[in-house]
């Protein structure tokens, strides 16, 4: 109210403040509220008490990295994660949290932040978080490197854990390991590359070179000591598991399926040793059906000379498997030569050839000189000049 302005200072005052006069309250000037800018113009700052009351107005809450997000604005595009429950830590350099859980969500799964007893699986890349070390000490849930949630995606199909993408595992995921591994952590089923066959040599080593234990050793510390490399590391916690690879409850033991253990069989016989595996595996893939028996598949009718008998059995330890019945899956029909004056054998490769015409997929009628044939010349023979 001490100072003078002229009409234009009043016009560009009511111009920049729309009329107001004064916008806050303001201190003495002698205040420390009044600093100096760059230019040498004083600047008006909050008061202590107002920025003490902006602090208080701030609510706590939980960091961005660790919150998760909301399933409602995610549209789900694929199926592949359907009813099953994921705990996503934390994210790594390339992926955040939050962006893990949208590929969940966008693929049917769904996210919780604290795992349970129901949780499929917990996905991290820092095996030496606090919260993580409390869930591998109680083993209720399996523990995967974000690598596996990432191929899984690409991938487009929930597919089984690699050795490598456990950091740790439930007893039943163990037990499942025990059935497709050796000892040294080699797989029964699957190929193993180079560098997983390193890693399993260097086990054998490490263990062959163990020192024995002294005679004052205790009992548990020597038992501890005989067991496999592999085997002490599944049960520590939290070192990783080896690199190689497992399948549990997303694939059945190949056992399990006998077709698909003698495709396996015949696979490897054929990579591995081309030039032996006719030895003994001619006819692993074939399912013959012999005709032996008066009345078709009726085993109470068995009629079968010594010679025949034999054929059957050489075609057994060659891998044939044999067939009672003329089911779906019987590739091949073994008859013997019918004589002009055979009526009754006839009769049978009529009734053959007429269930074959039936058939989607046709079996061969051949006779038992095709099975010698074969077996001589250590290789399988073209069905045709033995047809019946």
């Amino acid at each position: 109210w001490y100072e003078c302005v002229t009409y234009q200072e009043l016009i560009d005052l009511r111009e920049r403040n729309a009329g107001k006069l004064a916008s806050r309250f303001m201190e003495h000037e002698l205040n420390d509220d009044f600093d100096l800018n760059d230019d040498g113009q004083r600047t008006i700052t909050l008061t202590k008490k107002l920025q003490a009351k902006s602090r208080q107005q701030a609510k706590p809450t939980v960091d961005s990295r660790f919150r998760g997000i909301d399933q409602q604005s995610v549209k789900q595009t694929g199926h592949y994660f359907s009813s099953l429950e994921f705990c996503i830590m934390e994210g790594n350099t390339k992926y955040t949290k939050a962006e893990l859980e949208k590929l969940v969500y966008e693929n049917g799964g769904t996210c919780v932040q604290n795992a349970l007893a129901k949780t499929f699986c917990v996905v991290t890349d820092n095996p030496n978080s606090i919260r993580l070390r409390t869930l591998i000490k109680n083993k209720q849930n399996d523990i995967v490197h974000i690598a596996w949630l990432i191929r899984c995606v690409e991938q487009k199909h929930l597919l089984p854990y690699y050795l490598s993408d456990l950091i740790s595992c439930t007893e039943k995921t163990r037990q499942a390991l025990d059935l497709l591994y050796d000892e040294y952590g080699d797989a029964y089923y699957t190929s193993t590359n180079e560098n997983e066959l390193r890693e399993i040599f260097n086990k054998m080593t490490s263990t062959t070179t163990t020192p024995t234990p002294t005679p004052t050793s205790t009992s548990s510390s020597t038992t501890s000591k005989k067991l496999p490399t592999n085997k002490k590391r599944r049960l520590d916690e939290p070192t990783p598991l080896s690199q190689s690879t497992i399948n549990i409850d997303t694939i059945s033991n190949p056992l399990n399926d006998n077709d698909k253990l003698r495709s396996f069989i015949t696979e490897f016989e054929n990579s591995y040793f081309p030039d032996e595996s006719y030895d003994y595996g001619l006819f692993r893939l074939f399912y013959i059906y012999f005709d032996q028996y008066w009345t078709i598949g009726d085993e109470s009718t068995l009629f079968i000379d010594s010679n025949h008998s034999l054929i059957i059995l050489e075609s057994q330890l060659h891998g044939a498997r044999i067939a009672h019945k003329i089911t779906s899956d019987v590739t091949h029909v073994i008859c013997a030569k019918p004589n002009v004056d055979d009526t009754k054998l006839n009769e049978r490769i009529n009734v053959f050839k007429k269930i074959n015409r039936e058939r989607s997929t046709r079996f061969h009628l051949v006779s038992y000189e095709w099975i010698k044939n074969c077996i001589q010349n250590q290789r399988l023979l073209k069905e045709l000049p033995y047809a019946l």
